[in-house]
């Protein structure tokens, strides 16, 4: 049973607001060595994602594949396992799932492998079973009494599992009972993991498993049913990823979730909502074969096997420069520790320190299995990795503050940051009526003014008062958020608006009024190349946003501002290649689509 969200910030975080939460940083891919790193952002480019929805759960597939036959070895009695836990959160409909389905693509190759090599040994196991069979019937009839040796039962085969769904407690235990190496847990949805927690137990029992798990640590789990009433398990390795969307993130994450520690072991991605744009890019099938010979590799790798036939993971020890790049970093991360007041990010951060060490091991693994050249030891890992694993480690550091800002957030700041993170995508300027025609949510203009004027009141937006834009028409208001208004001073010129000049609709505040008898050398510019080449066989060269962009303001100023259709399109022309240069021109200045 899931506790309902009590997520509460500490008192020095509690007035964190919207507009203050960091701004994102592009996840650091170059920390990534080759292959994944090219896998990675050609992946990206051909989804269209983020490139952290398809680092996040590489990583930790990569991760599982090394699993518990390695660990490396800050010191004599502190070693950390190859275990991540991450989770990508992102509204829905922003690709994750896609992005998702690729990272994990060649894993699930290997897997459908296994299970293939698996149905053959089980028809193999059935004719073996039923030759024994006759043959015991056989020997019970006559061989028993001349003492001949009873016929030697055929051993089941065992299915060689590298990742599963199912997330209940004694499921798991029967798995990693015949694997350990360990898995990984694959969910599109994180919430069925989080939820499912003690869906049929005490309290807290679940939790307590699955913090052994994150540490690699013994799990013992007793059953009521099947042949073995009590499953132990010496070393239980489990990474984990997956999606989830930010409210049922915010809903599912309990308090006890961060009391007992468990939040804090989740390595969060929560990038904004990027819009999506068709990408003839494709993966180029060399990438994935690299990265499938490095999953090949790390799955290849075995234990240390001791003299009792036990077997033991194989420690990994520091190179001499990588032992004091760790201490820098290790002294440093303690300082940020002590300086952070909020309890909830100061345990994220204790375990930030053993995610460095872990995601070193993982990129000294792949660059091991990819042959890294510059590697400095096949058997240390060295300076550049665990640079890297600090690399990664502070970056999702950062995101564990944005995410854990975002779970604090009152319903009116998270409208606010929607609403921001709208205006954003729209270039960083928007009218009432863009905001009506973009969320439904917004059903009327007083409804959808109040809401912007709130952001002008926190300072995160400003109103600039555009002029009517011909003789009769009314002036209207477009709302800029702050950072692009301080970057260009210059007044906003009426045919640069972005949106119809008739919304009719009005803002209280400063305002800067602007006369549609200006004019600029840019002006001059868009009049001369809007005469060389038609209007709409410009626009046909632009990418997909800037057309729909370019299509609906024209729509608003001709409906709304009863302007001719021809003079609606050429001033929604001139507004689009001023907002976006680069989209729209080229930088000899010739408008795309010229020959």
């Amino acid at each position: 049973m899931t506790e309902a969200p009590a997520f509460a910030p500490s008192e020095t975080d509690a007035a964190m607001t919207a507009g203050e939460i960091d701004a994102y940083r592009p996840f650091p891919v170059h920390a990534l060595p080759e292959p994944i790193r090219s896998f990675v952002i050609e992946g990206t480019q051909t989804i269209g994602c983020d490139t952290s929805f398809i680092a996040l759960p590489l990583l930790a597939a990569l991760a599982a594949a090394m699993g518990n036959t390695r660990r490396i070895q800050l010191k004599r009695n502190w070693t950390e396992p190859a275990v991540l836990w991450t989770a990508v959160v992102s509204d829905s409909g922003t690709l994750k799932f896609p992005a998702l389905d690729l990272a994990l693509r060649l894993l699930k190759r290997k897997q459908s492998e296994a299970l293939a090599r698996y149905e053959a040994a089980v028809a193999e196991y059935q004719d073996q079973a039923l030759e024994y069979e006759c043959a015991v019937a056989a020997w019970k009839k006559t061989g028993r009494q001349a003492g001949e040796v009873p016929p030697s039962k055929p051993e089941e085969p065992l299915a060689e599992r590298y990742y599963c769904s199912d997330t209940t407690m004694e499921a798991l235990a029967v798995l990693l009972k015949h694997a350990p190496r360990g898995l990984l847990i694959v969910r599109d949805e994180l919430a069925g993991w989080l939820q499912g927690f003690n869906q049929y137990k005490k309290s807290g029992v679940d939790e307590a498993h699955w913090l052994e798990l994150h540490r690699a640590g013994p799990l013992l789990v007793d059953r009521k049913t099947g042949p073995l009433k009590t499953i132990y398990v010496p070393r239980a390795a489990v990474s984990v990823t997956g999606n989830i969307q930010p409210h049922i993130l915010q809903a599912s994450l309990g308090r006890t979730y961060f009391e007992n520690g468990l939040a804090a072991r989740l390595l969060f991605a929560m990038p904004p909502r990027q819009i999506k744009q068709w990408s003839e890019t494709d993966l180029d099938p060399r990438h994935e074969e690299c990265v499938a010979r490095i999953f090949d590799r790390l799955l290849s790798l075995t234990f240390h096997t001791l003299d009792d036939g036990a077997v033991e993971p194989v420690k990994v020890p520091m190179t001499t420069s990588a032992r004091a790049a760790w201490v820098a970093f290790y002294n440093a991360h303690a300082q940020e520790q002590a300086d952070i007041l909020d309890h909830d990010l100061t345990a994220a951060w204790s375990k930030l320190e053993g995610y460095a060490a872990r995601l070193a091991l993982v990129v000294h693994g792949i660059r091991w299995a990819a042959g890294d050249l510059g590697l400095e030891s096949q058997t240390e890992v060295d300076k550049a990795s665990i640079t890297a694993g600090v690399v990664l480690s502070q970056w999702f550091g950062q995101e564990a503050r944005r995410v854990y800002y975002a779970l604090a957030e009152t319903p009116e700041e998270r409208l606010q940051r929607q609403l921001l993170d709208l205006i954003q995508r729209k270039g960083g300027r928007i009218t009432v009526r863009e905001l009506m025609r973009s969320n439904r949510q917004y059903r009327d203009a007083v409804q959808a003014e109040e809401q912007l004027q709130l952001l002008v009141e926190r300072g995160l937006v400003r109103v600039e008062r555009i002029g009517p834009l011909c003789q009769g028409g009314r002036p209207y208001s477009l709302f800029v958020i702050a950072s692009a208004a301080d970057a260009n001073s210059a007044p906003h010129h009426p045919s640069n608006a972005a949106a119809a000049h008739a919304e009719g609709t009005s803002a209280s505040g400063a305002m800067d009024t602007v006369s549609p008898s200006e004019s600029t050398a840019a002006d001059a510019f868009l009049e001369s190349a809007s005469r060389e080449v038609p209007i709409q066989e410009q626009v046909r060269a632009w990418p997909a946003d800037q057309r729909l962009a370019w299509e609906e303001r024209a729509a608003i100023m001709e409906d709304d501002g009863g302007l001719p259709r021809a003079d609606a399109e050429r001033l929604a022309w001139e507004q689009i290649v001023k907002e976006f240069p680069e989209d729209t021109s080229r930088e000899d200045g010739d408008v795309p689509g010229l020959p």
